[in-house]
């Protein structure tokens, strides 16, 4: 979602971010580009977050 360069200023700012999750031959749209591998990323952080979907 942002340039991998701004990752450790957003760490600084959100000491409890995860990540950051790099995807090979992705561009700004990444759940066009990359959506099959994004989508369990982003359910694993929601199961650990929020918890599972009942």
């Amino acid at each position: 979602m942002f340039p991998s360069e701004y990752c450790e200023r957003l760490k600084e700012l959100l000491p409890h971010a995860e990540g950051p999750i790099l995807f090979d031959r992705a561009a700004h749209f990444l759940q066009d580009d990359r959506g099959p591998d994004i989508a369990p990323q982003i359910v694993a952080f929601l199961d650990r977050t929020v918890g599972p979907a009942p």
